[in-house]
């Protein structure tokens, strides 16, 4: 019986490592969060969006970009993801979601400003 269970915890190790390597990459650009479009660099920044596990709630994509318009920020696309770490499953944890906004480099430091971070430093 300790056999099957030595067995089991180190088959189940072997899986959580596998998950762990295929981090899914929220990058739309891969490892460069840095991209040009149309001759200007952009960058993409993120911010959890505040939602926790089996409550409605978190604060959508359209809202939380108004932070970034109303402060002069152009966003030039978004989308919304996991942040990619494991989060404990429990009713009031949170779910590990960020919003994530495409702005131009020159607006880096407004967004920083604004508590937003950059993909890269997930």
């Amino acid at each position: 019986m300790k056999y099957l269970i030595a067995i089991y915890f180190a088959v189940f190790a072997v899986y959580l490592n596998g998950c762990n390597a295929a981090k899914t990459d929220t990058s739309t650009n891969g490892d460069d969060p840095d991209k040009t479009i149309q001759g200007e660099s952009t960058v993409e920044v993120y911010k959890y969006e505040g939602s926790v596990q089996c409550y409605d709630g978190g604060i959508d994509l359209d809202t939380m970009e108004l932070e970034l318009t109303d402060n002069g920020i152009t966003v030039l696309s978004s989308y919304r993801d996991g942040d990619g770490y494991y989060h404990i499953a429990s009713c009031g944890a949170g779910t590990g979601k960020i919003n994530i906004y495409e702005i131009h480099s020159d607006d880096l430091d407004a967004a920083l400003s604004l508590g937003f971070n950059t993909i890269d430093n997930l």
